[in-house]
């Protein structure tokens, strides 16, 4: 079974930025990620986007996640161009930078529409996995931004 999840994150100077995780099932065939990736994120593509009012194809994407492909295989390069050609993404990690102790590179990171973003791999002790911690720059707002007060200390910023 594969999985995705996504949310949108709204930056301080009001940049929104789709973010989607995703589990790849072991033993998938590449055909099938392939699928479930267009199914997932139909609304993402060029094509797809063009069809809904929000053009949901402009906005920046990050995806991320665990693949379960070897990256360092040239065999996947279907799946990168796949992701270059229908969603604009460009793998963002070195593909042939281990993410696992085995010396594979499973786990990746893919953005659109994004200048400034930066990913690097971690030494985890309890894992298997050596996570990926990315950072994305934020420009500041050139927006009048102000804070508000809301209950149980949230802080809610409006954008005037």
């Amino acid at each position: 079974m594969s999985v995705t999840f996504a949310f949108l994150c709204l930056t301080m100077n009001g940049q929104k930025i789709v973010i989607v995780g995703i589990y790849i099932s072991p033993n998938s065939h590449i055909d099938d990620i392939i699928a479930f990736l267009h199914g997932s994120l139909l609304r993402y593509t060029c094509d797809g986007g063009k069809l809904l009012p929000q053009r949901d194809d402009l906005k920046p994407l990050i995806l991320t996640g665990d693949f379960i492909v070897n990256f360092t295989l040239d065999t996947f390069i279907k799946l990168t161009d796949f992701l270059q050609q229908q969603l604009n993404l460009q793998m963002i990690n070195d593909r042939n930078i281990s993410t696992t102790k085995s010396g594979t590179t499973i786990d990746a990171v893919f953005s659109r529409y994004l200048d400034t973003i930066e990913s690097r791999t971690y030494i985890s002790y309890f894992s298997y996995h050596k996570p990926i911690v990315s950072t994305v720059a934020i420009a500041p707002a050139t927006q009048n931004v102000q804070a508000i007060e809301a209950p149980s200390n949230v802080q809610i910023i409006e954008i005037n």
